[in-house]
């Protein structure tokens, strides 16, 4: 027996379809419960109901397959996950996707048609593992039009750096962005993020254009480089930053030439010399101070400055 649901007040079917779980839009996925069997009224009736009260993570490994999970805005720990590559052929059949032999692309249907049901506007996170050149290209085209709050991108195999540098240019994330992708040749972006953290391979132009409050930069630093970006902080720059990780063949003086140091916590006693210390204050002309650690004393040093 079918429903009159346009027999209810508007705010009645509206707490009505909220109670449905994230079980309950994996059903309507799996099984062809799906809007597209409604009349239009009906759809948008159900579409402005549930309209940003779910959000979506997603998680990709080519060896281990595509997994969505579906979570309720009010109540995080009501969630389910749609494993992809796992659904039998009975859901695939019934479902509203066009299935290819691809899981990465299947993934992508279901979580497009996910976010249509659920009118989700942005993803939560989105983890990839991806495997080489190809699997980059189709995301970057799939993501250019999606807001991610956290996005970790990882590969196989190396791509062309030409393809990293469109995904970067691409993507729309407002929080944290990981990528730990080996290009066959030297990467170059010149886009200029503000965000909560980032972990990415990077010169000192794109550590200047940098805004982020946690930076963990791949790759070696030249000392000088590396300075400059320091004594910018020094005199006032770069106010959002709290901690940042990067790899330098240390030279104390080099690395810190034109900026106060002392060795300790208030920043009262000046060093000398500076090259015996693993740990050194310093502190901008702001007044703020900050501990600068050698991590690793190995050949590229591994050093961590944190902002107090």
């Amino acid at each position: 027996m079918s429903l009159p649901i346009f027999c209810f007040p508007y705010l009645v079917l509206k707490n009505i379809l909220l109670l449905m779980s994230p079980h309950d839009i994996q059903k309507k996925l799996a099984c062809r419960i799906a809007l597209s069997f409604c009349s239009k009224k009906a759809a948008r009736y159900v579409k402005s109901a549930i309209r940003r009260h779910y959000s979506l993570s997603l998680e990709f490994d080519r060896d281990n397959g595509f997994d969505i999970t579906i979570y309720r805005n009010t109540c995080p720990e009501a969630k389910c996950t749609i494993s992809v590559s796992a659904m039998n052929a009975n859901s695939r059949k019934n479902s509203l996707c066009r299935w290819s032999n691809n899981v990465l692309v299947d993934g992508v249907q279901i979580a497009n048609q996910l976010m249509e049901l659920c009118s989700v506007q942005s993803i939560l996170r989105l983890d990839l593992n991806l495997d080489g050149q190809e699997d980059v290209e189709y995301v970057t085209s799939w993501i250019s039009n999606i807001n991610i709050e956290k996005c970790s991108i990882s590969t196989k195999n190396p791509v062309k750096s030409s393809s990293v540098t469109l995904f970067l240019e691409s993507i729309r994330v407002s929080k944290t962005l990981s990528v730990d992708v080996e290009t066959l040749d030297g990467l170059v972006y010149e886009r200029a993020f503000d965000l909560d953290e980032i972990i990415i391979p990077g010169t000192l132009r794109n550590l200047l254009d940098m805004n982020c409050a946690n930076i963990h930069l791949y790759g070696v630093i030249s000392n000088e480089d590396m300075n400059q970006f320091l004594r910018g902080w020094h005199d006032g720059c770069f106010d959002k930053l709290r901690r940042i990780e990067f790899y330098v063949k240390l030279r104390w003086q080099k690395l810190l030439a034109g900026m106060p140091v002392y060795e300790d916590y208030e920043c009262r006693i000046p060093i000398k010399p500076i090259y015996q210390m693993t740990t050194i204050y310093t502190e901008n002309r702001n007044g703020v101070k900050a501990s600068i650690v050698r991590i690793k004393q190995v050949e590229d040093m591994y050093m961590c400055m944190t902002i107090r």
